[in-house]
C-alpha cells in the first residue's frame, strides 16, 4: 500500500470511528444508501423515474404492497391512485386497503356511489365523522380507486374502527325488526346526530369521548331477533370501536392497540375473502395505513400488526409483500419534520435524499450490515433502526411534502 493510500485508509477509519461513537452516519452507510437510491417521479398521474422501475418491479412480483404514510398530506393519496393505475395494468391488482372506517369504504364501494366524487363528497359532508381521514385528495384517491378497479369484490376495504357513529346508526334503522331495537337505534341516531353535526377535533370527538357502552350493548340485546348478517355487522363495528375508544381514554394501550390491530386483520380477511370468491383469484391489494400498522414483525407498539399479518399471508400464498414507509423530507419546520422525530432512524436513511425531489431507498441491503452501521448508536436507536430496516423493505421521502388541503369540505377542523 502506498503512502497516500494509507493515510486515506487511516483517516477513513478515525471518521468511521468517530462517526460510530457518536451514532452518526458512517461512510458505510452512507455509502449502501446513495448507491440504493433512486429517483421517483410523479408526473400527471403516473410515476416515471428509475425509482418507479424499481418499485413496480418489486411490487409486481409480490401479493400486497404497504404504504406507511404520514398522514393528511397531498402526495400520499395522489401517489398511492397513481401506483394502484400502474399495478392495476401491470400485475393485477384490483383493491385498496385503507385507514378507514368498514362501514364507509363498504358504501362508497357500492353503486351508484362507487367511483362518483361528488357522490363521496356528499356523502362526507352529510356525515362528518363517517370518514377517518376526509382530506380532498384522500376523498379524491377512494373515488378515483372505486372507478378503476375492475374486481368483483369490494374495490375500497376499510380495516380501521368506526370514527364516527350517525352514519352507522341511520343503517341499522331500516335492519332491525323488533320495534324496541328500531326505537333504541333512532333514539342513538338522534343523540349521536346533534352530536357528530361539526367535525372539530380539538374540541370534541363523540366515538373517542362519549360513555356509551351500555347504550350500545342494549341495542345488539334488543336486535338479536333480527335475521341476517348486516345488523351484526353494523352493531358489532359500534360495540368494537367503541371498546377500543374506550380502551384508549382509560389508558389501557396494550389492550387499545391489540383489539385494534385484530380488527384490522378480521376486516382485511373478511374482504379478501368476498373478492377471492368473486374473482375466483388470489386478490392482490395495496394496503395504505400509518407507519405503526404496516410493519413487518413488531411494530413500535410491541404489537403483531396488520402489516405482519400480510407478510405471513402472502408467504403462506407463495407469495411476497413489499412495504414501503414514506416520509417527508427536505423542508425543516415544514409538515411532518423528520428531523425533529427520535429516534431518528428514518432521519438518518435519507442520507440518499435530495430536498427537490422524490427519492425511493431499497433498504434490505443495510440488512446485511446491520451490526456494523448501528454500532455506538444507543440501544434505543439500534432498536429502531432494526425496527425500520427489518420492518420495511423501502423507504420513499417526498421532498417537500405538503400538508393535505380541506376545501371542497371547509367546516372540517380536522
Amino acid at each position: 500500500m502506498t503512502l497516500s493510500r494509507l493515510v486515506s485508509a487511516l483517516a477513513l477509519a478515525t471518521l468511521t470511528a468517530r462517526a460510530e461513537l457518536q451514532g452518526q452516519p458512517t461512510p458505510l452507510l452512507d455509502s449502501i444508501l446513495i448507491a440504493n437510491s433512486r429517483v421517483l417521479r410523479l408526473d400527471h398521474g403516473a410515476l416515471t423515474g428509475d425509482g418507479a422501475i424499481f418499485l413496480l418491479n418489486e411490487a409486481s412480483r409480490s401479493q400486497f404492497v404497504a404504504l406507511g404514510e404520514q398522514h393528511n398530506a397531498t402526495e400520499i393519496p395522489e401517489f398511492t391512485t397513481a401506483l394502484f393505475r400502474a399495478l392495476q395494468q401491470s400485475a393485477g391488482y384490483q383493491y385498496l386497503a385503507d385507514e378507514q372506517d368498514p362501514i364507509t369504504l363498504r358504501y362508497v364501494s357500492s353503486k351508484p356511489v362507487r367511483g362518483d366524487r361528488d357522490s363521496v363528497l356528499a356523502f362526507a359532508r352529510r356525515y362528518q365523522h363517517a370518514f377517518t381521514f376526509m382530506s380532498d385528495q384522500e376523498l379524491a384517491m377512494l373515488s378515483d380507486i372505486a372507478r378503476a378497479s375492475r374486481g368483483g369484490g369490494n374495490p375500497l376495504r376499510g380495516c380501521d374502527q368506526a370514527f364516527g357513529a350517525t352514519h352507522i346508526l341511520d343503517r341499522v334503522i331500516p335492519t332491525v325488526t323488533s320495534a324496541e331495537a328500531r326505537a333504541l337505534a333512532t333514539s342513538l341516531r338522534d343523540w349521536t346526530r346533534e352530536k357528530e353535526r361539526v367535525r372539530d377535533l380539538s374540541k370534541y370527538h363523540f366515538m373517542a369521548i362519549e360513555p356509551k357502552s351500555d347504550s350500545f350493548a342494549r341495542l345488539v340485546a334488543a336486535g338479536r331477533e333480527t335475521p341476517g348478517a348486516e345488523a351484526a355487522f353494523l352493531t358489532r363495528a359500534l360495540v368494537v370501536s367503541d371498546r377500543i375508544y374506550r380502551n384508549y381514554r382509560e389508558h389501557n394501550n396494550y389492550e387499545n392497540g391489540y383489539e385494534r390491530e385484530q380488527y384490522m386483520k378480521e376486516r382485511f380477511l373478511d374482504e379478501y375473502r368476498r373478492a377471492l370468491s368473486a374473482d375466483q383469484a388470489p386478490p392482490r391489494v395495496v394496503l395504505k395505513f400509518g407507519h405503526w400498522h404496516v410493519f413487518r414483525g413488531e411494530g413500535p407498539s410491541n404489537l403483531q400488526t396488520l402489516g405482519n399479518f400480510v407478510s405471513e399471508f402472502a408467504t403462506a400464498n407463495d407469495s411476497r409483500s413489499f412495504h414501503i414507509a414514506i416520509f417527508p423530507y427536505g423542508d425543516p419546520g415544514g409538515y411532518g419534520d423528520i428531523t425533529t422525530w427520535t429516534p431518528r432512524a428514518p432521519f438518518l436513511l435519507a442520507r440518499g435524499a435530495a430536498p427537490s425531489q422524490w427519492t425511493i431507498v431499497d433498504l434490505r441491503p443495510l440488512r446485511r450490515v446491520y451490526s456494523t452501521v448501528t454500532k455506538g448508536m444507543s440501544p434505543e436507536e439500534q432498536d429502531a433502526f432494526r425496527r425500520w430496516v427489518y420492518g420495511f423493505d423501502a423507504a420513499l421521502y417526498v421532498g417537500r411534502m405538503r400538508q393535505a388541503t380541506f376545501k371542497l369540505n371547509p367546516g372540517v377542523a380536522y
